[in-house]
């Protein structure tokens, strides 16, 4: 399967092109299908089953085979468009009623139509917000000149492992449809022609995915070189194809949306949605034109429930029980005897072998990659298929954030069965741009801006290495770039040359007073060794040097600046496991540091600093308590001033001016506090809103004289947030019982954190 990449497109685009689709009156098939011999179960005559789209109203279609199958009624061909292609291929290869209400009713869709990867899963150099960086996690490329994003809203990975659920019964793919239990066909459209495709065969679970492809929404699929989208833009009621199939007569179960009324239709995207209602009740009323005498019409009454209602399958199924109910008298001129069913039923239901698994094929199109998907699959051989432990690979590879889809196969090939798993890149991460802010703003003369964006260059080398260079300009301005090169394809080793050119402000403190402002600046680069630890952090050695200086900006020209030397070896060990950098529910952060200044090493000053960081949420429903604190201590001489570190800010030590607290000595215990209280928006594109707290406690020294040391000291904040899909945003105030006051209005990341 294949998703293809266009310049981005709003969602009414789909819309649109949905409705130049229906407007075409296209019903040309690309393929051609040969009817069937007569069914070998029925001697008289031969019933097609046609099962119409419409989301989520589909599972209304599970309620009316329970019917069917109550009242004995052999079906000898299906065929269905959309939601209607899922439970009509589920239902022929051989999965049983309940079975397939279990799935219904058991997946999380929520989950199944969103792409988004949970943060603790994708690995620790890839997550947004690590070690506070600035930037967002929305990526933009831009290749021969024109953006580049996913086509289409939802790439639908989460889908199949449950299509895989339903079609556990059905043959290796290239599988033929004629060979099902039940001869099946799935009708899917040429999104370049505007014609009806009617899958006959190919790998089922890519041809259902097709299937239900709403332009838009879904990415389409590619099928034989077509680009394939949901079928019921020009066919969503195919009984024409279930009568070339063979069939004599027809159970026909149609989907009538619930049509909005005018008050109902205040914005475009109601009134587009209406729209394509009306153009599919058109489509469907040209199918149902041709429906006789013989033929069996169940029509559930779906009112008050959308193509969206995925969450009321137990309702939907029951409407469509209820509707079919009604029809029982017709149903029953259809009835075989009990002895004839049971032997249909049974052949139609019966168990298939798990296949022994001769070999494995791990294939992807991300250069440097093969030998990792390799190491993480490892699926036995010689031993029975293990589709949850497949789905679990699959969804170990998805998580990492690098694929569009990963798919897997069972095959057949010289006469082997075996399992082929293919990854296919997401091609707008060969390369990508990101940008950020941070802004905070104390309403007392200090308002603190930097923008920056971050470029980064993938799959530079054959072992899967990448470049990044990052600028910022404003408060804390800087250039940096970095290559980080595994030792080896798959090695969680690797080395990571550097360099940074940046700049800090701060603004040192006596008496409570602000009396200079400083801008501390430093040309380094870094080289360091590591090795990943997992998905969760990384282990980093590295030597590192640098030309600094301390200037005053403004303040007595009295006081110092200096020119000074960097020379140090380092160690750190990070850990990142949380859901969210900004507002966790689950997870931990963990941050260690040690570093040895040494003359030897190139520094003007012998010391050595070893510092200390962790926060852990505590999440009772809407609820956060977020436990943490930072230590650190600098031991083996004395750290010049010029070395000291920063804090003060919202959340980094409340009420005092960002920065105007330097120490060599630091200790300080956070409690976070923050209720979850309304969100908009749904989980691709939503807004969480937040209300809460902070209580913060802390001692910093410092040997340098006239700088001020703060002995254990309270400081606090309320803040309301937002947190957006780019960045999050605040407003707030803090205070410390030093007499430090501040009003905040704070967009992106916040250091203490």
């Amino acid at each position: 399967m294949k998703s293809i990449q266009r310049s981005p497109r709003p969602l009414w685009f789909g819309f649109v092109t949905v409705a130049l689709l229906l407007a075409s009156h296209a019903y040309a098939e690309d393929s051609v299908t040969t009817p069937l011999p007569p069914s070998t179960i029925r001697r008289g005559e031969r019933i097609g089953l046609v099962l119409a789209g419409g989301g989520a109203l589909g599972m209304a279609h599970v309620g009316v085979l329970k019917v069917l199958e109550e009242n004995r009624v052999p079906v000898a061909f299906v065929a269905g468009t959309s939601m209607g292609s899922i439970v009509g291929a589920a239902y022929a290869t051989g999965q049983t009623v309940p079975q397939m209400e279990s799935v219904l009713k058991e997946s999380n869709w929520d989950e199944i139509f969103s792409d988004a990867v949970d943060r603790e899963e994708l690995p620790y150099r890839t997550k947004s917000g690590r070690n506070r960086e600035i930037y967002g996690d929305t990526k933009l490329s831009v290749q021969d000149g024109k953006l580049l994003t996913p086509f289409g809203v939802v790439q639908g990975q989460r889908l199949l492992p449950v299509l895989q659920r339903l079609y556990e019964n059905a043959p290796p793919s290239p599988a033929d449809f004629n060979e099902f239990r039940i001869p099946l066909r799935v009708v899917a459209a040429n999104i370049e022609t505007g014609q009806a495709v009617v899958i006959s065969r190919g790998d089922l679970p890519t041809a259902v995915r097709a299937s239900m492809s709403v332009p838009g929404v879904f990415a389409p699929v590619e099928m034989d070189g077509r680009l394939l989208v949901d079928g019921g833009v020009v066919n969503n009621l195919p009984m024409d194809v279930v009568r070339g199939m063979g069939a004599d007569r027809l159970i026909v179960v149609e989907l009538n949306a619930d049509l909005k009324k005018k008050d109902e239709l205040q914005n475009p995207l109601s009134t587009a949605g209406q729209i394509i209602s009306l153009l599919l009740a058109q489509n469907s009323a040209l199918q149902k034109k041709t429906l006789t005498r013989k033929d069996i019409l169940i029509e559930p009454n779906l009112k008050g429930y959308s193509a969206v209602d995925f969450g009321k399958a137990t309702e939907l199924i029951a409407l469509g029980e209820e509707a079919a109910r009604k029809a029982i008298p017709e149903l029953k001129k259809l009835s075989v005897s009990e002895r004839e069913y049971q032997a249909y039923k049974n052949q139609r239901e019966a168990l298939s072998s798990q296949p022994i698994v001769q070999f494995v094929t791990v294939t992807t199109d991300k250069r440097g990659a093969e030998e990792t998907l390799v190491k993480m699959v490892k699926i036995p051989e010689g031993q029975p298929l293990d589709r949850a432990l497949l789905d679990a690979k699959v969804e170990e590879i998805y998580d990492t954030g690098d694929y569009v889809s990963v798919r897997y196969d069972v095959v057949e090939k010289d006469g082997k069965t075996g399992v082929v798993i293919d990854a296919k890149r997401k091609e707008w991460l060969d390369d990508y741009f990101r940008f950020g802010a941070a802004l905070q703003d104390d309403f007392k003369g200090e308002t603190n801006l930097t923008m920056g964006g971050a470029y980064r260059m993938n799959d530079l080398t054959s072992t899967g290495g990448w470049a990044q260079g990052e600028l910022a300009i404003g408060f804390s301005p800087k250039i940096s770039g970095e290559f980080y090169q595994p030792i080896y394809e798959g090695s969680d080793y690797f080395v990571s040359p550097r360099f940074d050119i940046s700049r800090q402000t701060v603004y040192p403190m006596v008496d409570n007073e602000i009396v200079a402002e400083y801008q501390r600046s430093q040309a380094l680069v870094g080289f360091g060794v590591g090795r990943q630890l997992g998905h969760i952090g990384e282990v980093l050695a590295e030597y590192r040097v640098a030309d600094a200086n301390i200037e005053r900006h403004i303040g007595d020209p009295d006081l110092p600046e200096e020119n000074y030397q960097i020379g140090e070896a380092a160690f750190s060990v990070n850990i990142d496991s949380v859901d969210d950098p900004d507002f966790p529910t689950v997870g931990t952060v963990i941050r260690t540091s040690y570093f040895n200044s040494s003359e030897t090493l190139g520094a003007s000053d012998d010391f050595n600093r070893a510092a200390f960081s962790a926060s852990q949420p505590f999440t009772s429903g809407r609820n956060t308590l977020l436990v943490g604190g930072d230590l650190g201590r600098t031991f083996g001489g004395d750290a010049p001033v010029y070395r000291s570190v920063a804090w003060g800010g919202f959340f980094n030590f409340s009420g005092y001016t960002q920065n105007s607290i330097l120490a060599s000595d630091w200790g300080i215990a956070r409690l976070n506090y923050y209720r979850r209280f309304s969100e908009v928006g749904s989980a691709l594109l939503g807004m969480g809103f937040f209300a809460g707290g902070t209580l913060e406690y802390g001692t910093f020294t410092n040997p340098s004289p006239g700088v001020e040391s703060l002995t254990g000291v309270m400081a606090g904040s309320l803040f309301l947030g937002v947190d957006t899909p780019v960045l999050p945003i605040y407003v707030g105030a803090g205070a410390a019982e030093e007499g430090e006051r501040s009003i905040y209005f704070a967009v992106g990341r916040l250091t203490g954190r």
